[in-house]
């Protein structure tokens, strides 16, 4: 009994010290949870682990978890904001324009110009000057870009050189690309029915950002400087007549009729069905992608009809504001923006990052026409970025309204003009948002 009374006390320290070490050890280990829509995609997934690897072998302590709250634009928006709302953690985030757009209207992100000053650590002029447009507002910086996408015109030269046709250069119109596409298109099975194709429709429609080709676009800037309405102008009008001509009555670009038929537009760009299509540049490093280099595509800007449109925007990463965790956030967007994790990561799993001393190594990306990716890099100023995508052109309602038009007019539901005069009332309303936004970017003055 009296070795129990003397135990006792010495197992009870014992015991409230491996208590006071958990504790302590708990304590010392710091979560960050991420969200990004791709999170379910391989490739990404597999970046972002590398990236999360080679950022815990330097801090142990830190313990870093995926999420995917939505795959789609609108449930992954959604999503942030429910998890957010309800106070469960979420430090970062992926983001794109509208997301970011949609996350800065509700207050949800966190201005990381303070933090990036405060870094000496952090290579900001290593970075494409243009790339950092989207993710500013006002004084405020509300993201860090990763990823770079342009879409451009992806031209299949074996399905041209079995049509006996020449690959267009740079230069070319729109009377060219036609021409092309009238002569590719053709039955090959002898039914009756066409199976090969000059264009893919889904892309033309979808992506909008052709439109600004004949001049039209969701809003313009007038003789006098101010920026209007041009959902319904000439341009914008003509344009889309253009598209469903030469879908509907033509019958060389696809229709969904004719996608689906041939089971999907991915499908036929892989079997040779289809001759030009458009999609991001970063595909062409991708193997599995239809825009891959396996399929030896050649890459052109989009023909000039009155401009020859160029179209680029990022996707990037931001923290939110009500992470408890900003420090630590920051520092790992550092690391995974940082020139060799964006090697060792980007690179491998193809895609081109927004970096200038990544892309600018010497056959980096062997499938790629280097001279004109540059020369888009470079030349695209920050009004080509929100002027030239319709990403950029004010909230996320915009979008949607002009998708669900996109999809109605390849219906043929109603006549081009009623459509697109069916979305102007959101297109209105937001217009005061987007030049707001407009004005709070650009009041820094150029070179920002």
């Amino acid at each position: 009994m009296m070795f129990i009374k003397r135990v006792a006390p010495v197992l009870l320290a014992i015991m409230l010290l491996m208590c006071l070490a958990v504790q302590a050890s708990a304590a010392a280990t710091q979560k960050l949870v991420i969200a990004h829509w791709h999170f379910g995609r391989p490739e990404v997934k597999n970046m972002m682990q590398a990236a999360i690897d080679s950022f815990v072998a330097k801090y142990p302590d830190v313990e870093i978890e995926m999420i995917t709250p939505g795959t789609s634009n609108a449930s992954f928006i959604e999503g942030v904001k429910v998890r957010l709302a309800g106070g469960v953690q979420l430090d970062i985030v992926g983001v794109d324009i509208p997301k970011r757009q949609s996350f800065v209207r509700s207050g949800l992100l966190l201005d990381l110009e303070p933090l990036m000053k405060l870094d000496s650590t952090f290579e900001r002029h290593m970075f494409y000057p243009w790339v950092w447009d989207g993710y500013r507002v006002g004084n405020g910086l509300y993201g860090i870009p990763d990823v770079i996408n342009h879409r451009q015109v992806f031209v299949r030269g074996q399905v041209l050189n079995e049509a006996g046709i020449a690959m267009p250069g740079n230069d070319w119109t729109w009377d060219e690309f036609v021409s092309i596409a009238r002569k590719v298109t053709r039955d090959t099975s002898g039914d009756g029915k066409n199976d090969v194709f000059g264009m893919e429709g889904y892309r033309l429609w979808w992506d909008f950002w052709p439109v600004f080709a004949w001049g039209g676009g969701l809003y313009k800037v007038n003789a006098a400087g101010q920026v209007e309405l041009a959902i319904t102008s000439p341009e914008t009008i003509e344009a889309f007549e253009t598209f469903a001509a030469l879908e509907s009555q033509a019958g060389i670009v696809t229709s969904p009729a004719v996608e689906r038929a041939y089971g999907g537009r991915v499908n036929m760009i892989k079997t040779g069905q289809i001759a030009m299509y458009i999609g991001d540049v970063y595909g062409l490093l991708q193997e599995e992608s239809e825009f891959s280099a396996t399929l030896e595509p050649t890459l052109r800007l989009f023909p000039k009809v009155k401009t020859q449109p160029v179209v680029g925007f990022t996707n990037g990463w931001a923290i939110t504001s009500q992470t408890p965790n900003k420090e630590l956030a920051w520092k790992f967007l550092n690391h995974l923006t940082s020139r060799a994790v964006m090697m060792e990561g980007r690179v491998k799993y193809g895609s081109i990052g927004a970096r200038m001393d990544v892309n600018s190594q010497a056959n980096l990306f062997p499938g790629l026409d280097r001279s004109l990716v540059q020369q888009i890099m470079f030349g695209l100023s920050r009004m080509d970025i929100d002027l030239h995508a319709h990403q950029g052109q004010g909230p996320w309602d915009n979008v949607t309204a002009v998708t669900n038009a996109t999809d109605r007019m390849r219906a043929q539901e109603a006549p081009v003009r009623t459509i697109l005069e069916s979305i102007e009332p959101v297109l209105k309303s937001n217009l005061q948002e987007y030049l707001q936004e407009m004005a709070a970017r650009y009041q820094l003055g150029p070179g920002r």
